[in-house]
């Protein structure tokens, strides 16, 4: 809890941190933890004085300030990911036509792993 009594909220993965909450706020809790852990920080980007965007662990966050209201979305992450397995080029319609049958196995294809 802030110095003015706001909460502000901590979310950590493996060694990256993200907080929610008043910038000012933010910033304090920010401090608190550095003195304890040596952390590399990715600034947020300001869309206005009041909403900010920042990628955390592959997630855009976005956060309006003003409203408390946060977006989360994963179109980067998707598109870097489709592009990976060569899935790029006219949009598919879903769910796959069930006649279709698709076997992909370890030795056919050098990502199998990551793909399922």
């Amino acid at each position: 809890m802030g110095k003015s009594g706001t909460v502000v909220h901590l979310i950590t993965w493996v060694d990256d941190f993200y907080y929610i909450g008043r910038p000012s706020d933010v910033y304090e809790l920010r401090d608190e933890v550095r003195r304890v852990i040596d952390m590399k920080e990715q600034e947020p980007k300001w869309l206005n004085d009041h909403i900010y965007t920042v990628d955390f662990v592959g997630i855009e966050w976005r956060h309006d300030i003003s409203t408390g209201a946060l977006r989360l979305s994963l179109l980067e992450y998707m598109t870097k990911l489709l592009k990976r397995f060569g899935v790029t080029g006219p949009k598919r319609s879903t769910p796959i036509d069930k006649t279709v049958a698709v076997k992909i196995t370890e030795t056919q294809h050098p990502l199998y792993k990551d793909a399922i």
